[in-house]
């Protein structure tokens, strides 16, 4: 697949695309794809230490925006700048489309049947799923999180936790609320999600061990709403940021029409547990997070300010 799009984005679209020039910064090292459009052709570059599956997933992407029109648009603002509802409404459609470019929406539905037809829980069924499309859990979840409306599953949720090798405590940076989920108290404040979820034990468990991906199942009921959710997570070292353990989480609401349609969830080896807020030491990791956020937006202004130079 990965020479597909890279072949479709050349010759069809009209790109270059380098994939040595991001690994010469090592200020950029957890930098995967940057889009330029400034020059006489616009160009891709892509981290060479990216895995095949991000690595289509980025080309995916932009063959999507192109296809869409997204960068039209782009160049009539000032700067070749955009913000807002209508930037964020485009970078989801493309997210949307390069997903779908790269994970037939029919294929992984059917693999998603066989996975909820399961009468006991599999944390092995789910890795193989994941490997199957590619590897890359959070490219993955997040088309998973797409193809459920089409098996009749509408209110899910998707967060990504994050924690370092080595123990440092791990927290929520990334969240998605998809088919008019609540919101879950304290979420607008980060920092104040619960550390002890699926996601988190999960990630905790995998610090000492990054060397191979996990996944966990649970029950996770929100004291604020009194909704219970199936979460489903799978962790794994990100792909340039080793260091670093990324715990993808997928959660479904739970309701009589979803629990027919999900045969594991009689599985007494799946526990539930009640979410608590807390703030702890969760901030801290937070912290660090918006630190690395930063410091790779300045990294990032030098190396598209070399470009230009």
């Amino acid at each position: 697949m990965l020479s597909q799009v890279r072949f479709s984005l050349q010759r069809d679209y009209g790109w270059e695309i380098d994939e040595q020039s991001l690994g010469r910064h090592p200020d950029l090292a957890d930098v995967g794809a940057v889009p330029v459009l400034t020059g006489s052709k616009p160009r891709l570059f892509l981290h060479p230490n990216l895995p095949e599956s991000r690595r289509a997933f980025f080309i995916a992407r932009e063959i999507a925006a192109t296809a869409l029109g997204h960068y039209e648009k782009k160049r009539k603002q000032p700067n070749g700048e955009e913000h807002g509802f209508r930037h964020l409404r485009a970078a989801a459609d493309a997210s949307y489309l390069g997903g779908a470019l790269l994970i037939p929406r029919k294929i992984l539905a059917a693999d998603l049947q066989a996975l909820f037809a399961e009468e006991k829980w599999s944390n092995v069924r789910l890795l193989d799923l994941v490997s199957r499309h590619g590897g890359d859990a959070e490219v993955v979840f997040h088309r998973m999180a797409q193809v459920l409306p089409d098996l009749g599953i509408g209110k899910r949720y998707l967060t990504r936790t994050e924690g370092g090798v080595g123990g440092a405590e791990a927290a929520v940076n990334r969240e998605l609320r998809l088919g008019g989920i609540p919101e879950i108290k304290g979420s607008e404040l980060r920092e104040y999600r619960s550390r002890r979820t699926v996601a988190t034990t999960l990630v905790t468990e995998a610090q000492a061990d990054p060397v191979e991906p996990r996944a966990g199942v649970g029950l996770e009921r929100c004291p604020s709403s009194g909704h219970t959710y199936l979460v489903m997570v799978v962790a794994q070292a990100r792909p340039l940021h080793p260091q670093l353990i990324s715990g993808m989480a997928l959660g479904i609401a739970l309701d009589d029409t979803v629990r027919a349609k999900i045969r594991f969830l009689d599985d007494p080896a799946i526990a539930e547990q009640k979410l608590e807020e807390s703030a702890a030491s969760a901030a801290t990791q937070m912290n660090a997070y918006h630190q690395r956020t930063t410091a790779r937006r300045a990294a990032l202004d030098a190396f598209l300010a070399s470009l230009n130079g």
